[in-house]
């Protein structure tokens, strides 16, 4: 297969970039497509050919979806920063199926390049994605742009992409502080420094639920100073001292050492 679409030899690719695309390379031109939809490599028409290769020897995150069951396909950039745990299980899948926990999202979006034949463009889009085994919030920038079969009807759809997660979390958290900083400022007494954390945490996406406790002067007993996130103060009677972690509704919280107050969520 790799013949029939010309992809580069690490040989002869000269750059970094080219030869960290022979992983990839490499799994497509094994890949035992005639048990996909999209049938043997071989048999590929040229338009499919020429888009796999500028999908495949590109730095920059892309997945590729083809045929009537969105076939899928992806880079080595891709399968590094987003795919997470799917990789490689995802290539030649249906991309409905690799991407199901978040195809309400996305599908709607794929279903109008499809058939309108016009790309569409997101920016900084929340997805739920299960890539490592649990539900984790992700942010993603990205185009979709149709392809057009041998016929010159759509049949197939492009994404370019870039995740934002690990910069729009950390903007979130520091501003985050920064709204803890801006309540702590000016406060004098213990429970001008209490309320002030209340007032600093409550709302925060990142810290939903908190508890602040403070030691005793024997630095036996701890005591609830603030909280967020709770109705009542019915949690607080279930934690001991000795730090050891209690759980609540699936959340462990470790009470910890002194040198408090400190903020547990």
């Amino acid at each position: 297969m790799q013949d029939n679409i010309a992809l580069p030899d690490s040989s002869e690719a000269g750059c970094e970039t080219l030869a960290q695309t022979q992983v990839m390379s490499e799994l497509v031109k094994d890949f035992d497509w005639s048990t996909t939809p999209l049938g043997p490599a071989a048999a590929w028409p040229d338009s499919l050919k020429a888009v796999v290769r500028i999908v495949l020897t590109s730095g920059f995150p892309m997945w590729m979806a083809w045929g009537p069951e969105l076939t899928m396909l992806y880079n080595d950039a891709y399968a590094r920063t987003t795919l997470g745990k799917k990789h490689p299980w995802a290539l030649g899948r249906p991309a409905y199926q690799v991407w199901h926990e978040i195809w309400k999202d996305i599908g709607p979006l794929i279903e109008r390049v499809m058939e309108s034949g016009e790309a569409c463009w997101e920016e900084v889009l929340q997805l739920i994605l299960e890539r490592n085994g649990y539900p984790e919030e992700t942010y993603h920038t990205f185009s979709y742009s149709p392809l057009a079969g041998p016929d010159g009807n759509v049949a197939g759809m492009l994404c370019v992409v870039i995740e934002d997660t690990v910069r729009v979390i950390g903007e979130r958290q520091l501003s985050a502080l920064s709204t803890l900083a801006a309540a702590l400022g000016g406060t004098i007494t213990e429970q001008d420094v209490f309320a002030a954390i209340e007032r600093g945490v409550a709302g925060q996406k990142d810290m939903p639920c908190t508890l602040t406790y403070l030691f005793d002067d024997d630095g036996k007993q701890l005591r609830l100073v603030a909280k967020t996130g709770f109705e009542s103060g019915a949690l607080a009677d279930s934690f001991a001292a000795g730090g050891k972690p209690r759980h609540h509704r699936g959340r462990s919280v470790r009470v910890l050492p002194r040198s408090a107050p400190r903020l547990l969520g």
